[in-house]
């Protein structure tokens, strides 16, 4: 088997319209197969390969660590990304 990439996106989503829209494959995360497969239209298989834990990190200035918006959102995303991350056996999130 020989690897063809094709095309490189910034975003999982921009990947599933490609996906729908052609004859290509691609390899997403779990979570979000088990979301777009819903429809139908995407078929979703695991890939015969190992693929490394998803690791999400978060980055800040130093002037915002007081910053109690700052802080909310924080603390949002890893409660978001936490609970997916530690639920599909990944890694999780690291907050630097």
């Amino acid at each position: 088997m020989r690897r063809n990439l094709v095309s490189t996106v910034n975003h999982y989503t921009v990947a599933c319209e490609m996906l729908r829209h052609s004859d290509l494959i691609a390899v997403l995360p779990r979570d979000l197969c088990d979301r777009v497969g819903d429809t139908g239209e995407l078929v979703c298989v695991r890939a015969p390969l190992d693929a490394p834990a998803r690791v999400i990190s978060l980055f800040w200035h130093q002037r915002n660590e007081t910053v109690p918006a700052h802080t909310w959102l924080r603390e949002q995303l890893v409660e978001m990304f936490g609970d997916a991350a530690s639920s599909a056996g990944t890694s999780g999130v690291t907050a630097i």
